[in-house]
Parts: structure tokens; sequence; C-alpha cells
């Protein structure tokens, strides 16, 4: 009997595959032109047209895909695992990959960085920075992946600090519900786009294991009731578990004091000179 392919442990490192992408930008007149709302493309149909009914945006034919100018600039969307966020230097070249490296060793071929072999300047090197970011859109699409991809520094750096701030809290292991904000920048005369990672409220974020704290409760008086430290009140109490307690028997009774050793020791000498009144 042939035996099972299929075993506890997975052979591959688990990957999300990304269904449909989130863009800047397209091109107008042969030139790229950035956008102040994202804009989704994607080769299913039925994804495209989710967005659009959600956000608004005509639906039209990209290349072999179908895409939608959606009519914000904002996207509620979630993080989950450790794997949500990539960052190589790359250099790409008649839309194929022929660098990619991670500062040190050049994956493709193997070998040292070839920016550092070939002693580029500082700030000349062949290849530029490359932010992958993989996001859930479960409100509109679920269970399908989506993909930013960036040039920026800038978005390089928001996107390494917050997705590392998520993971230390929740250890990567339950999807973290975040916003993508899209603004436009100008410097030099020139505006483009920046997308900001920020958390969605309420801030707090959920951890990796429940806890499990009991609630304290604390008789409050005035209203007769028993309520928590959070002020929701407690079922089944009554104003009599939130009243003042009843002094207790022993302190109700009067305290008797021990006589002093002094008036003792009167006391039997006044016995063995019989000068005790009768």
């Amino acid at each position: 009997m042939m035996s099972s392919i299929f075993t506890s442990q997975p052979l591959a490192p688990p990957r999300l595959v990304p269904l449909w992408r989130i863009r800047l930008g397209e091109m107008r007149g042969g030139k790229p032109t950035s956008l102040e709302s994202f804009r989704i493309t994607s080769k299913a149909a039925e994804i495209v047209e989710a967005f659009s009914r959600k956000y608004g945006g005509e639906m039209s034919h990209w290349g072999g895909e179908l895409q939608v100018i959606l009519e914000t600039n904002t996207l509620d969307v979630e993080l989950f695992g450790t794997q949500v966020l990539s960052q190589f230097y790359e250099q790409w070249a008649g839309g194929v990959c022929t660098r990619r490296c991670d500062g040190k060793t050049e994956l493709i071929s193997h070998r040292s960085c070839l920016c550092r072999a070939s002693k580029a300047p500082a700030g000349k090197d062949h290849c530029s920075v490359v932010t992958r970011l993989i996001v859930l859109c479960e409100e509109v699409v679920p269970c399908c992946p989506g993909m930013l991809t960036t040039r920026s520094e800038v978005m390089a750096s928001n996107f390494a600090g917050m997705v590392a701030l998520v993971q230390r809290k929740t250890d990567g292991d339950v999807p973290i519900a975040v916003r993508l904000r899209l603004e436009m920048h100008k410097a030099m005369n020139r505006r483009y786009p920046i997308v900001l990672l920020e958390p969605r409220y309420p801030r707090e974020l959920p951890t990796s294991t429940a806890s499990t704290a009991k609630k304290t409760e604390v008789p409050v008086l005035g209203d007769g009731v028993m309520k928590d430290r959070t002020g929701v009140v407690v079922s089944g109490a009554t104003p009599s578990t939130a009243r003042r307690q009843e002094p207790t028997a022993v302190a109700d009774k009067q305290v008797v004091r021990a006589p002093r050793v002094g008036n003792i020791k009167r006391g039997l000498s006044k016995l063995g000179t019989g000068e005790t009144k009768h």
C-alpha cells in the first residue's frame, strides 16, 4: 500500500500567495502617474467586483487582469502570521528580477553582495529596497490574501516598525486589524503617495494566550449595588451586600482591662499587715 505523503509537519514553509494587488498609481500617456486612492487589480473578476461594491469605482480591463480605482484612500485589512512582510534589495530588468539581496548575500546567484563587490559609491547601489506587505481583507474577500509592493524607503520603515510591534504583542498567531491610509506628500515640487500602516481602534491588541484574570468585586456605598472595578453591575448583587459591615460581637463587648502589677503588690502587702477593710 502506498503511504500517504501528508504528515503532521509541512514539507515546505507556509506561504500566502497573493490573489490581488494594491497599487498606488497607473500609466497615463506612457508615464507613471500617482493616484490619490487605491487601485485594486486581480485576475479574479469576483475579487475586483467585491471591492467595487464595497468602496465604489468602475471596473475595467487592464492587460490580462481586471482593475478598479477605489473611491477611498483607506483600506481596513488584517495582518496574520509571521511572514506578512518581506524586504530585499532588488534589481529588475525587462520585468525580470536579476538581483535579490539581503545586504550580505545575493540570493539568486548565492554570492556575496554584488554592490559591495563592485565598490559602488555610497548611495549609488545598483539595487533598491523593495517591500512587500501581505494583507487580508476579510470583510470584502475572505481568505484571499492581497499584496502591496513599494520601493519607498519611508514606507519600508513604517511597515517594518508597525509589523514588528504587532508581532511582538501577538506572536503572529492571531489576526490584527490595521488600516492602510494613502496620503499625498510633496517634496522638491513633486507629489508622491505614502501609505501609512495604522492600528484600528480599539487599541487593545488580542494576545496569543487568553487571559483569565478574575475580577475583584468592590462594594460601592450610596447606590446600593455591587460593581466590579470596570463599573459593571455584578449580577445577583443586592443592596445588603454593598452595605457597611455590621460590628461583630467581639467589637461590641466592653473591654476589661487587666489590673496593673503595682496594684496587685499593694493588695498583697495589705493582706499581710491586716489593714484590709471588711
